[in-house]
């Protein structure tokens, strides 16, 4: 299966560190060569509006997601994404992928 990577990385239960996502349609178990590049980005899109409890790869994310869901969608949680996705990256964070939001 192909793998997905968001680069710089974002803040989210399903992606790591690295930026690499871990979703259920790109394991090894599941994949097929009928999988289209369609299917692989509208289930990227699902994945970011409702996270994979099954395939947690940040536990930091996804406790702030619960806190968010729990406490009638806070806003802590979307502050953090907000802070990932506005902080200017440097070059060096492709070539050192420990660095996350």
């Amino acid at each position: 299966p192909p793998q997905i990577k968001f680069i710089p990385p974002i803040y989210h239960p399903n992606v790591k560190n690295d930026g690499s996502i871990n979703l259920a349609l790109l394991e090894t178990s599941r994949w097929t060569k009928e999988i289209s590049l369609i299917d692989i980005l509208l289930s990227v899109q699902i994945l970011l509006n409702v996270p994979d409890e099954n395939l947690i790869a940040n536990s930091e994310a996804n406790n702030a997601f619960l806190r968010y869901k729990e406490n009638n969608f806070n806003d802590e949680y979307v502050k953090k994404v907000k802070n990932c996705i506005s902080k200017p990256k440097p070059d060096s964070t492709i070539d050192n992928p420990s660095s996350s939001c």
